[in-house]
């Protein structure tokens, strides 16, 4: 009979990306039945240090989501089991094997839409302590450099949650975000570290009497229900979460089988930019079937979508649907889904170092089989091949 593994779970479950995070995990262990996931998660927004973790002698491995506190080194190292959190906080911890989002993908999302918005001028906000705040700094200086921008960087004293809790008044901002959004050159973009913080910054703009997205555009990160609820509705960068979840259990698994991390730190590129009112100022209406059918594939091409489920999206019959999108786009339905999908696949390829049976999952195929024959066809080379050639050129 095999071993039974007990993994303990430390999430803050009244955060919608933990639930998220948790999501990847239950689908991970359900594959895998010899784990049996313990719970011992929290509700409020800080856990708290007793004298030992509420796991200690009940678990043989950890996986958690929390934040650099003082005294966590010491509370993990009395825990006495392998620990794998699902965040960057804890990235510096050589106890820690940390799976979180790449930086760069997120500075590269948001980039990317603001330049396609016509912006030149960019700024970055988030939180002081937060040590996410200067990777993604870095991550966006970084992508700026190679277009010849530069950033202008706050860092928040206030972990603000985008309520009107935060504040009732311009008085009450602090002085610094509030000049920073008055002096910046305008048209300006600006990133947020979090949706919360995005949406406290729109009450700010608003605050001002400058006008969003027109005098500045303003994206968030995580695609939450706040970013969908705001006025304006904030655009919103979508991590992996559900793949963290999944590949944080997996490692667990893995070093308690006794095998090694190959690295303390495993990257996951950001998965898209979901465009809202906040940077767009009149979001592109998809007036004809083939735009709403363009717009479908881009939002599902990754999960294992066909012609037919695009041509009942629209509502129109198969045949008329096929031969209406081949004359306006100059190529057939299932080809624009192989495309989309292509893409996907090689920014998993370029960006990560997932195993090709965990990209071929993020990119809506059944197996690694599939995955090798669509870049196989593709590119000419094996997807460990093109990897490698990406890497080299970088």
């Amino acid at each position: 009979m095999s071993r039974t593994w007990t993994i303990a779970l430390h999430f803050n479950i009244g955060y919608e990306v933990a639930l998220r995070i948790l999501d990847g995990v239950i689908q991970y262990a359900q594959e895998h039945p010899e784990l049996v996931l313990r719970e011992f998660n929290f509700s409020k927004e800080e856990p708290g240090f007793p004298e030992s973790p509420p796991w200690l002698r009940k678990a043989d491995g950890v996986l958690m989501n929390l934040r650099r506190e003082p005294g966590i080194h010491d509370w993990l190292r009395r825990g006495g089991v392998p620990a794998v959190n699902t965040g960057g906080d804890l990235c510096k911890e050589k106890q820690v094997v940390s799976v979180f989002t790449d930086p760069q993908s997120v500075a590269g999302l948001a980039v990317r839409h603001f330049l396609d918005l016509g912006r030149r001028h960019f700024a970055f906000v988030g939180d002081r302590e937060a040590d996410a705040t200067e990777r993604i700094h870095k991550a966006m200086t970084k992508e700026l450099i190679a277009h010849g921008l530069s950033l202008h960087t706050y860092r928040t004293e206030k972990v603000y949650m985008g309520t009107f809790d935060d504040f009732s008044s311009l008085a009450e901002v602090e002085p610094g975000l509030v000049d920073l959004i008055r002096e910046a050159p305008k048209p300006l973009a600006l990133l947020a570290q979090t949706d919360r913080c995005a949406a406290a910054i729109c009450r700010v703009i608003q605050f001002m009497g400058l006008a969003i997205p027109d005098d500045v555009a303003v994206v968030g990160i995580h695609d939450t229900a706040m970013a969908r609820l705001s006025s304006p509705p904030i655009s919103s960068i979508r991590p992996p979460h559900q793949a963290i979840g999944y590949r944080a259990a997996r490692v667990l698994h893995r070093i308690l089988l006794g095998q090694r991390p190959g690295r303390r730190n495993i990257l996951i590129p950001a998965m898209k930019l979901v465009g809202r009112s906040s940077s767009i100022e009149k979001p592109r209406a998809a007036t004809t079937d083939v735009d709403r059918a363009l717009d479908f594939i881009r939002e599902h091409a990754t999960e294992g979508i066909q012609v037919p489920d695009v041509a009942a999206h629209v509502h129109v019959p198969l045949r008329t649907f096929q031969i209406e999108f081949a004359a306006s786009v100059g190529r057939p339905v299932g080809e624009e889904i192989r495309r989309v999908r292509l893409e996907r696949i090689k920014n998993l390829l370029e960006m990560t170092d997932l195993p090709l049976e965990n990209v071929a999952r993020l990119a809506g195929l059944a197996t690694a089989v599939s995955l090798i024959r669509i870049v196989n066809s593709a590119t000419g080379m094996s997807p460990a091949d093109y990897r490698r050639q990406h890497r080299d050129e970088a």
